[in-house]
This record gives C-alpha cells, structure tokens and sequence, in this order.
C-alpha cells in the first residue's frame, strides 16, 4: 500500500535485474511459477473477475505504478464452488447504484446534503441485506468491506439498528464517541475550574442532563467574571446540587490520586455507568472504561499535560470489540484489512467515494516522488508548491502531481481487486452515483464504482457479456434531503434506566503469599544481604527464568540452548552481556535441581502438573487462591514442591540456610496443604510439602512439617 511507502517499481526491479550483492553480482531469480488456480471462489466469481479486471488492468503503465492483470483458472476441487452448488445461494455477482438528481458542485451545502441521504440510503440497504442473509444463513461468514474507515460509524449504527452482531478488526475512533466526550468534559471541568465549556458539558451529559432553562439560569449567577464552576457549586437548583454533591469531593482528591481513580468515583456517583448503559447499551460502558484506561497511562502528569496527551492518544485510539459479537460471522473492516482473507459472502461498500479526497484542506509545501531512470535506477523528485505571493504556476509541483493522482488511480484498482477477491459464493457491491438527462449513470471521476460502470455497463444495464455471466445491475433512488427545515427546539427527556445497585462481594480474596509479597516489597530475601537486595531486578529475573526453566523439564522437553536463557533474562530486563554470563550457570542450576536424588524419586511414577491453580473456601468469608509450581500425585498421597531461587550466601552455612527458609515460606507451605487437604480429589490422600532450594548444594528437597 502507498501509504505504508510501497512502491511497485520495487518489485518489478527485483525481478528483472535481481537483488544487488556487495563484491558480486546480483543475485537473480530462475524461471517464474505462476500461481494461476483459483480454491476459493465459486466458478462463476472466477469469471466475473476475470472479465472484469481484464479490462480494469487493461494496459498497464509502468510509470503509473500499474500491473497487468493476470487472470486466475477455477480449480476442480474448489471450495467456494462445491459450496455454491448445494443450498440455495444468493445471486453471484450483483451492483447496486443508489442515485439522486445531480448537484451542480459536492462542495455546495445543497450537494452535500444529497449526498448525505445517498450514502445514508447505502448503508440501510446493506444493512437489511446483510440481516436478511444472516437469518438465512446464520452460519455464512459474511464480510462487509469499506475503502475508508470515514464511513464505519454509520454502518456500524445501520447494523446495530437492525440487531445484526458485528464483529469488527478496528473498532470506531474512540474520540468520536459521545459517552467518552462526555466523561472527558468531566475530566476536564475537574482539571479546568476556569473552563465553563467543559462544566456545562458535564452537566448535560446522561447522568445529570439539565435543560436549557438551568443552563441559563446558571449563566444569570455566573457574572462578575464569575465562572460556572463556583455557580454550579453554590447552587440550590435540585438538578444542579445533586451534582455538585459528587464533584467536590472529587475536586479536594484532584492531583492527590491518580486522575483515573478520582474520574471513575466521581462517575460513579453521579450514576454514570447506569445512565451510559441505559442511553448507549453496554456498548458504551465499554468505550468509557477504555477511556479510564487511557487515562490511566497519562498518570505523573500535571492536569494540563494530561489533558493533552490523553486528547491525543484519544484520536488514534479504538473502541474495544464488542464482547456480544465475539463469536459472530459477521465482519466489517476496511478493505486494507480484508487482505489475505475470505468470506461466504461479500458486500463491498461505498464504492463511489473520490480518491484522493480527503478532509483536510492543508497542502504539503513540497511534493517528493521516486522517478524511474533510463539505466534501471530511480531518483528522487522534489518539486516546491507554488508561491501565494504570485499568481504563477510550479510546473514541476503540476507534473509530480499528476504523478502522484495515477499513482493513486493504480493503488485505487489494487485495491478494488482485493476486495472483489475475497469472496466464496456472492458478492455484492453497492455506490453512489448521479443520473441525469444527458448521462444515464456516472460516478465520481477514478473511484472504484466508476471503473466497474465503465467497464460492465451501458446505460444503467449490464452489457451483454457480463449480463451472461450473472451480474445482476440495480439502481435505486436515495431520499431528497429536507431543505429549509426548521431548528426543533426540545428538552432532552428523563431516561428511565434501571437502577444497577452495587454490593460488596460476600468473600475476601486472599493467597498464601500474600504477607511474603508485602514483606519482600520492603526487605531483602531469606538469604540475601543488602548488596544482593538492591540488584533485586536481576534477581527476580533469574527467579522467573528458573522457574520456566523447571516448567519446562516439568513438562517433559529439552531445555533451552544458553543463547535462548540469555534472550529470556534479556527480556527481563538484564543487561545483554550479563544475561549471556548468567545463562550457562542457570541451565546447570536448573538441570542440577531436576536431577537431584530425592526430587527424582518422589516424581518417580507419580502423574506431575506444573503451575498447578489452586483455590479452597474456608466456609466463612474467605477464599483463598495460589498456584502450584509442582503438583505431584500418587496413589494415597499428593506432594506439593515449591521452588525457591534465593542465592545461597557464601559466608551462610547451608544448615542456618535452611532454616531461614524454613521460617519465611514455612506458612506458605502449609497453607497449600491445608488448601489441599480440603480439595474433593484428593480429601483422604496424605498431602506433603516440600521447598526446592535450587542453589543449595548437596540436598536440595527440604520437607515442610
């Protein structure tokens, strides 16, 4: 893809005049392999596009970075054909053209409303097809492919109203959102006392939706350069104290907790999640939560930064998927990421779109283009913009330009085809065009929809070779917009949502690690000097790799060559070339600890599982929960070997060792039993403890009693 800096002059280079190599010759290819055999499409999609890209790639320009096409041969054993001649299937290869009478300019208000109720009139139509064929067929993957994601929201809304679930590879712009511009105007009005924008915004959200009449009650108290935020905290209106109730105490907590923290409990008292629920589904509860998680990384920050970091990330961010269409077979992504997949059916959308148009109005200073030479390389051309200062043209700024236009005209074709290729048993493709008295059917100058009107139709029908072929032509006339319609002036209704009461769950969370955990936050290991303690990174580093290195034995295959060890300690965060002096050590480290005499013979004949999760109820209110490093099992009797990294000290005798680490994990231990002892598949065996003192010479298996 251009945007991604491909460029096809690449490919065709390679292959004619190979791969340069240093002090030799190129390294050049043998005879090419053309891979011509279609095994997904059904026959007759074979056809059409063949028929069709035959004359879309039809003589191709090198310059332009066009291909030529090559046209693919229906396989016998094909899939999509084998599928298409059992049930009824839907007809092969259909166009749909939604029309309006023609504007005189897109770029007029008026154009731009018709437009508007086209491309609205598209996404219903595609909407309902796309429903009807998934009750019909609810197994059927069906792909529903956009060129721009500028068009998802409205076709993500169209599905939704029809109850379809809609999977999709990226969700929608985050930003865009109303439930997360909402819970940013709060952010904001907490961060901003001085921002009346944001205050009044936080108060017309879901949760709170004050009408027109307290706005401008609230704009009477704030004069005097007074700002809403003391108005709104001072007032005695109902609608506005209740509010304010849960603002202040989220305004003393600003910048004393974390911003996610404070936000979240603030919403929650206003009854946001509830509110959200009721006007945007789950859905949007979802988009909120992703908002605080955002947030959540814009910590340490002052407020403003914040501010700008969270707005940032905003717009390159996406909704989270939808957890109620996980498993559904329906898909929408853009046809960029359609590449390299399939589906039953297809529906490529929005075909009539303009390439090159986009909506920004900014004109890059300069334009920079590769060039082909005559000795087979290629040069970089620069060409400036034109002057404002003088009516004059930049000849070289109007030929790189036309350039880039055809370049862009090949790049639009490349990508058509991806989208027409994906299909099993049908496709469907749907536009906006114009009709008019003079012109039966047009479409916008370069877009996809106006490459297969030139190509396959004559006068609004399908010309009789591809009309041979099934492709089925209909064109349907989109609504006329409203005009003059007058501004509706209205109060937002109560929302009557269903109250979620919260409760504290009736249990306590806790492990058997727990104090450990809390104490090794604050004082070195068992065994461990204060030298030992502040390189506690690597430490604990070698205590993972250590311990995957024993799941590994544990399991039953080889360990890993040093180069792997060291990798891993790398990905820890060891510096390189101590993670490469450590790596032999901890293999032998490992190896030695597996094969010591007594753990070999308590595993021997016994059924092991490595990371074993454990989880045991005391009855009362509280559960307790741990994870096993080794669980061993045999007939009567269940042992539990826990391994331990800790260094062995030099100037420590093994017996004193031991012992403290006897006294620090002894409770751990027992705790495991007890857990174990009350578990139903093993309640009547005997349960024993055991440490595994990985560095300690001689005898490494220690029995807990």
């Amino acid at each position: 893809y251009r945007f991604r800096g491909a460029e096809v002059a690449l490919f065709d280079e390679m292959r004619e005049a190979g791969i340069p190599r240093e002090g030799e010759g190129p390294f050049t290819f043998g005879e090419e392999i053309h891979l011509t055999s279609n095994f997904r499409s059904a026959h007759r999609l074979v056809r059409f596009t063949n028929a069709l890209f035959e004359r879309v790639m039809a003589d191709p320009v090198r310059d332009h970075d066009e291909v030529s096409f090559g046209a693919g041969d229906p396989a016998a054993t094909n899939v999509g054909e084998a599928a298409a001649a059992g049930a009824d299937q839907p007809t092969a290869t259909r166009l749909v053209v939604f029309t309006a009478p023609s504007a005189k300019d897109d770029d007029e208000e008026e154009g731009d409303g018709i437009a508007a109720s086209r491309e609205q009139a598209e996404a219903d139509w595609v909407a309902a097809e796309v429903a009807a064929l998934h009750r019909q067929k609810p197994t059927d993957t069906i792909g529903i492919l956009i060129p721009r994601r500028t068009q998802l929201d409205l076709y993500v809304a169209a599905l939704r109203s029809r109850q379809v679930p809609v999977r999709m590879v990226e969700g929608e712009n985050l930003a865009a959102k109303p439930e997360v511009f909402h819970l940013h105007a709060l952010f904001k009005a907490l961060a901003r006392p001085y921002d009346d924008a944001a205050w009044a915004c936080a108060l017309r959200a879901p949760w709170c939706r004050v009408g027109e009449e307290v706005l401008l009650a609230l704009k009477q108290e704030a004069v005097g350069g007074r700002c809403w935020s003391e108005a709104i905290l001072v007032s005695e209106l109902s609608e506005v104290k209740r509010f304010a109730d849960a603002v202040k105490p989220a305004l003393g907590d600003f910048g004393r907790e974390a911003y996610h923290a404070t936000l979240l409990r603030a919403w929650e008292k206003l009854g946001g999640p509830e509110a959200t629920a009721a006007r945007y589904d789950t859905y949007g509860v979802g988009n909120a939560l992703e908002y605080l998680s955002l947030l959540q990384a814009c910590g340490g920050l002052p407020a403003e930064e914040a501010i700008d970091l969270i707005e940032d990330r905003l717009e390159k961010a996406y909704t989270p998927p939808d957890p109620a269409a996980a498993a559904s077979p329906v898909q929408l992504m853009t046809i960029h990421k359609a590449k390299g997949l399939e589906f039953d059916h297809v529906f490529a959308v929005y075909l009539g779109y303009r390439p090159g148009r986009s909506g920004s109005q900014e004109k890059p200073p300069y334009l920079l283009l590769p060039l082909p030479e005559a000795n087979g390389g290629r040069a970089l051309c620069v060409a400036m913009e034109r002057d404002a200062r003088w009516r004059g043209r930049s000849l070289g700024h109007d030929l790189l330009a036309d350039l880039a236009r055809k370049r862009e005209q090949a790049e639009v074709k490349r990508l058509f085809y991806v989208a027409v290729t994906r299909a099993r048993l049908s496709l469907t493709l749907t536009g906006c065009g114009k009709r008019d008295e003079k012109t039966p059917l047009t479409a916008a100058a370069g877009s996809p929809l106006g490459l297969l009107l030139s190509a396959t139709c004559a006068g609004g029908e399908a010309v009789p070779s591809f009309a041979e072929l099934g492709f089925d032509v209909r064109v349907l006339a989109g609504p006329e917009p409203q005009k003059g319609r007058p501004v509706e002036r209205r109060a937002f209704p109560e929302v009557a949502a269903e109250r979620l009461e919260s409760f504290p769950l009736p249990y306590f969370t806790r492990s058997p690690s727990d104090r450990l955990d809390r104490e090794e936050d604050h004082a070195p290991r068992p065994g461990e000097d204060e030298r030992e303690a502040e390189d506690d990174g690597t430490a604990k580093a070698i205590g993972v790799v250590i311990h995957r290195l024993l799941e590994t034995l544990a399991v039953g295959h080889p360990l890993p060559r040093p180069e792997g060890v060291a990798m891993a300690l790398r990905a820890e965060g060891v510096e390189p070339r101590a993670a490469s002096g450590l790596a032999p050590s901890l293999l032998a480290e490992a190896r030695d600890a597996w094969e010591d005499h007594a753990f070999s013979a308590l595993r021997e004949g016994a059924e092991c599982s490595s990371e074993w999760p454990l989880e045991s109820s005391d009855g009362q209110e509280t559960v307790m929960v741990g994870r096993l490093d080794l669980l061993i099992v045999k007939p009567g009797e269940v042992a539990v070997v826990d391994y331990k990294t800790s260094r062995f000290p030099a100037d420590v005798l093994p017996e004193a060792f031991e012992s403290e680490m006897l006294e620090s994990y002894g409770p751990q231990l027992r705790a495991y039993r007890r857990m174990l002892e009350r578990h139903p598949a093993f309640r009547g065996k005997s349960v024993a403890t055991y440490l595994l003192l990985t560095q300690l010479p001689g005898g490494r298996l220690i029995r807990v009693e």
